[in-house]
């Protein structure tokens, strides 16, 4: 870019112009302050969207990850040291963009255009002005996304057969206060749960199922004997730890409805969508031609017409 803004014969003046203008501002102190503020935050939740956006992910750890996560970023709200490393990295930052040091941006006495916070240095005023307003926005949305209500919620994932031999007392409590007014028996919950322990206790683990699909579609789990419990699973397969599946779907609609293939049923739409999406599922294709010759016997005589 620098080379463009420089060479003006090489290049027509649009091109030139735009080259400088972006230069000026990935040079500008500000951009440079925002560009590590939000690169070191980034550096926490990294890990925790790539586990949050994949297909198969276990709710509970996932809610136990994003509370590690948002506590950590509390504790660098109240830790000084945390935005001094950071103001150290904006300064090596600088000295490679080619400024001597990290200035600070023209001040008024009234400005609502920008942030015009008050400040002496820039280390103070980009913490004020750039690294606390982030990290509050930040820690906001994992309280809006992430609520307690929602937490609690998922911490009925505990009473699967795979955790209920793991799970205290204390949390089962926690977990029949929240379904309460949704419990078909709520007098008889703690009961129900001493049956469901025995029941998978003599079990091997590997026979028992640790989804919400499995459980329910198990012999074991007796809507007679276990109401509450299964009214608990059935209102747990609505929760979600994050809408990437919907739109990992909704991705997948411009593979499958391309323009020479534009016109379908819905029947027939909805399948290779769903082909599409679980592509781990492995399909029996023997299967699929028995299928397809039982279901039209006339067309599968003119494989070999010549037989």
């Amino acid at each position: 870019m620098d080379a463009i803004a420089i060479s003006e014969s090489n290049w027509d003046a649009k091109t030139v112009g735009e080259a400088y203008g972006l230069m000026k501002r990935v040079t500008d102190s500000t951009f440079v302050a925002a560009f590590q503020t939000v690169l070191y935050f980034f550096g926490f939740t990294k890990g925790l969207s790539k586990k949050l956006q994949g297909s198969n992910i276990d709710i509970v750890q996932g809610y136990e990850m994003v509370e590690t996560v948002r506590q950590v970023l509390r504790n660098a709200r109240s830790d000084e040291t945390v935005y001094d490393t950071v103001f150290q990295k904006m300064e090596t930052m600088a000295t490679v963009a080619g400024l001597e040091s990290l200035h600070l941006p023209r001040h008024c006495s009234r400005q609502t255009q920008r942030s015009n916070v008050p400040a002496e240095t820039a280390q103070l005023f980009f913490k004020r002005a750039i690294f606390i307003p982030y990290l509050d926005s930040l820690l906001q949305q994992f309280t809006d996304r992430f609520n307690h209500l929602s937490t609690q919620a998922v911490q009925a994932f505990k009473i699967l057969p795979s955790r209920i031999l793991e799970t205290s007392g204390s949390e089962t409590s926690l977990i029949m206060n929240h379904y309460l007014e949704d419990l078909p028996s709520p007098e008889s919950f703690q009961q129900e749960l001493r049956l469901w322990r025995q029941t998978w206790e003599g079990c091997k683990l590997s026979d028992r199922p640790d989804t919400i699909q499995g459980t329910l579609a198990n012999e074991r789990t007796c809507g007679y004997m276990f109401p509450n419990i299964r009214k608990i699973f059935t209102m747990l397969l609505l929760t979600s730890v994050t809408g990437s599946s919907v739109e990992r779907a909704n991705s997948s609609l411009r593979f499958v409805k391309t323009p020479f293939r534009s016109t379908m049923g819905r029947t027939r739409f909805n399948a290779l969508v769903l082909m599409f999406i679980h592509t781990d599922i492995e399909l029996n294709y023997d299967k699929i031609i028995d299928m397809y010759a039982s279901r039209h016997p006339r067309r599968m005589l003119l494989l070999n017409p010549l037989s």
